[in-house]
């Protein structure tokens, strides 16, 4: 089954694809502008329909990321776009760590692309190529960060750059110094009831 063939089937199953046409191995997507891209290396039948979930332009820019993967050759404006591209992936994949409101829908969505440039097929395509020097280097600064304990860092937003490190070693003695004082707390209140009841 062709590309249009198949995405005029799922748009009876999916609201985002009404936005979608194709015609002559052209991909539009038509909303308050017309986008246009290629898709003669993606075959839309192969792909996880969940894909078709996402909001119309995130599925654009997926399947446009797919169509840049086997290319030979790449002009300037598609590598920045897929600069770009990964750059908001590795940023939305670090902040899901730590946050649980995230999209992960979105955020699967996007790495299709990224986990496809390392199919032997096209691995050593230039795009393919991109997006593997982007992760080698995002891996690579995660790796090389300074500083082993977790830090609080305090920015006053009234001065550019001001920032103070507190390593959580600091809190643990104030920890200790708090629990010091419950105990001692503690302590006084059962000697004055016992003080109270012998006498």
């Amino acid at each position: 089954m062709d590309n249009e063939m198949y995405l005029n089937q799922m748009k009876n199953r999916y609201e985002s694809l009404r936005y979608f046409s194709i015609k002559e191995n052209f991909l539009y997507l038509n909303l308050e502008t017309t986008y246009k891209v290629p898709i003669s290396n993606v075959n839309l039948a192969s792909l996880n329909p969940n894909l078709f979930i996402l909001d119309p332009s995130e599925i654009f820019h997926i399947l446009y990321m797919l169509q840049l993967l086997p290319q030979q050759e790449i002009t300037k404006e598609e590598e920045t776009f897929i600069n770009q591209y990964v750059t908001r992936y590795l940023k939305l994949n670090d902040i899901a760590l730590t946050e649980s409101n995230l999209d992960t829908n979105l955020i699967w969505g996007l790495s299709i692309p990224i986990y496809s440039s390392y199919d032997p097929d096209c691995i050593n395509n230039p795009a393919c190529q991109i997006i593997q020097h982007i992760i080698n280097n995002h891996s690579e600064e995660i790796k090389n960060s300074k500083g082993k304990h977790p830090r609080l860092v305090l920015t006053n937003p009234n001065f550019e750059n001001t920032s103070n490190e507190v390593e959580l070693t600091s809190f643990e003695k104030a920890g200790f110094t708090t629990l010091l004082l419950i105990w001692s707390s503690v302590a006084a209140t059962c000697a004055y009831i016992a003080y109270f009841i012998l006498s």
